[in-house]
């Protein structure tokens, strides 16, 4: 959201039809009807899901560096199981997915497999092929990427995201890192609708991790991740609010298609696990409750600071 739209949330409120978001304009109401009864029919199919119908699954490699076996974790299952209820107790649409690093199990929560606009959160995109194709060398892009990355700055997202290859970088990532469950915005320039889902996020960060020459740049910066982003939107919602270490990058999004998108995603417990809280719901979830729905979710899963295990 920019500070020139700042009546965006007051047309959302009174014309919701219309829809509203950080690129606002009069051509989303063509869009919003047939898109809106879309996601209706999806949150309706979701409310049948059983929250303890939680997906594991072992990594390509079932083994760490360490020789371990990859080993499935009941108590892990439940809290990522109760985030996800915690998030359609809230009345959103959610999907959880943790990925343990040092084992390769995945676990899953809701339809993991499912897209989502991105808002903000694919920022992470920008930066990650800025840094590959030595954009970053730069020190005026450089400036600009720690800006969109802990101020989820989106002035400086717009003039990069052009820089990373606009609707060519979300191909460009799934074919560098081998990840699926990524598409480009269907609206150019409109790149707060790049569509993720929670397994492509937290694959994504694997790969990450493993990147020695994004790795440096891009955990740091979601470690200094301000509490309140460029557009006043206080940004340490969800994962920052109940992790005791934290790496993130947050989105924040209404009302592109008729909805509020608000995810919280990165890395917890020291870098052992890739983690993705996604959720989507009506537009008054920007004002009303989102961030504290994503928070809640975030604590179901955190108890206590961390990733409650059987060890």
């Amino acid at each position: 959201m920019r500070l020139r739209h700042v009546l965006f949330i007051v047309v959302c409120t009174l014309i919701t039809a219309t829809g509203c978001s950080e690129k606002t304009s009069s051509e989303d109401a063509s869009l919003v009807n047939a898109d809106a009864r879309t996601m209706v029919n999806a949150d309706a199919d979701a409310k049948t899901m059983v929250a303890a119908n939680t997906e594991t699954t072992a990594g390509p490699d079932a083994e760490t560096t360490g020789g371990a076996e990859a080993r499935w974790d009941e108590v892990t299952a439940t809290a990522v199981a109760a985030a996800q209820a915690a998030g359609e107790a809230g009345h959103a649409h959610t999907a959880v997915a943790l990925l343990d690093l040092q084992t390769g199990v995945l676990y899953g929560a809701g339809d993991i497999d499912e897209t989502y606009a991105s808002a903000s959160v694919m920022k992470v995109f920008i930066a990650a092929r800025l840094l590959v194709d030595g954009h970053a060398d730069t020190p005026r892009v450089r400036d600009l990427m720690w800006r969109m990355i802990t101020l989820s700055d989106d002035v400086a997202a717009d003039e990069l995201y052009n820089l990373a290859g606009a609707e060519n970088l979300v191909p460009w990532i799934a074919d560098h890192y081998g990840i699926s469950g990524l598409a480009p915005t269907n609206r150019p320039g409109w790149w707060g609708l790049t569509r993720i889902t929670a397994r492509s996020m937290v694959d994504f960060y694997a790969a990450v991790a493993a990147d020695p020459v994004v790795a440096p740049w891009l955990m740091d910066a979601m470690a200094q991740t301000e509490s309140v982003g460029a557009d006043g939107f206080y940004q340490h919602f969800g994962l920052p609010s109940a992790a005791a270490s934290w790496r993130v990058k947050q989105g924040w999004m209404c009302c592109l298609e008729g909805f509020t998108r608000m995810h919280s995603t990165g890395y917890i417990d020291n870098d052992r696990y890739a983690v993705a809280l996604l959720a989507a719901g009506p537009p008054s979830m920007y004002t009303d409750g989102g961030p504290q729905t994503l928070t809640a979710m975030a604590r179901a899963l955190l108890p206590n600071g961390t990733v409650p295990t059987s060890a």
